[in-house]
């Protein structure tokens, strides 16, 4: 007669559902909580600041850089979203910087940080203000307009260098804060005899030409800060480039 020979593993055919239904629920659980915790990133967009003009060639009134805030765009970002900042460069050759700026263009698509990664490639530098604010345009409750002097222009009744937040008036009113190159330098150069030199962090010098005529390009960013406190930037808002003639 032969033997029936079974081997018994201890679970009786219910255990056996019981054990399996467990595992399936343990391997789900691990599934959720590795989808919200492990290594997935959080990405955050900010809209950029918003155009209103580009400075006057013409009229030192307007020759402003100017723009407009996106805070209320920017308030379901709220815990992210820090404010403005204001990047520039100071170039003696107009065609290098227009050159800087087409290369700049092609990198700065719409939510995307590309565009500051190639402002720093090219080694533009933050503006600073004497306030120490950072940034340099803390956020709102809604959006401001901001107009940014670089040097004082006229003689009997000037119009002051600095930057002017909200409804300050650009003629004769004060500015909210001095504006300041990276260096605690002014951008009035003349005044101050403080002038751009090559060894500069934000200048491009060209050896070629002469240092009467220098030219200020900038651009304001959304600026905010993730979870992990790292930086997060909008699309740029190109601001054009302000002449600085000291031949005058």
């Amino acid at each position: 007669m032969k033997e029936d020979v079974t081997e018994y593993t201890g679970y009786k055919t219910g255990d056996r559902k019981k054990s399996s239904q467990r595992e399936i629920l343990l391997l789900v659980c691990l599934g959720v909580f590795c989808f919200f915790n492990c290594g997935l990133e959080t990405y955050y967009y900010l809209e950029r600041p918003y155009f209103i003009s580009s400075p006057s060639t013409s009229d030192p009134l307007e020759r402003i850089f100017r723009f407009e805030t996106a805070d209320a765009a920017n308030s379901p970002n709220g815990d992210v979203y820090q404010g403005c900042e204001i990047y520039y460069r100071i170039y003696n050759n107009r065609s290098r910087m227009g050159s800087d700026a087409g290369t700049i263009a092609n990198r700065n698509t719409e939510y995307s940080s590309d565009g500051m990664n190639k402002l720093r490639d090219l080694n533009y530098q933050r503006m600073t203000s004497n306030s120490g604010e950072l940034p340099l345009v803390r956020k709102s409750d809604s959006n401001r307009r901001v107009n940014i002097r670089l040097f004082e222009e006229g003689e009997v009744e000037p119009y002051l260098a600095g930057i002017y937040i909200g409804n300050v008036s650009i003629e004769n009113g004060q500015p909210t804060g001095g504006i300041l190159r990276y260096n605690n330098k002014s951008f009035d150069f003349e005044k101050d005899e403080e002038y751009p030199q090559e060894i500069d962090a934000d200048v491009d010098y060209s050896s070629s030409l002469g240092t009467d005529i220098w030219y200020v390009q900038a651009y304001a960013v959304s600026y905010g800060l993730d979870t992990l406190f790292s930086a997060v930037y909008s699309q740029l808002l190109p601001l054009d480039s302000i002449e600085i003639d000291l031949t005058d």
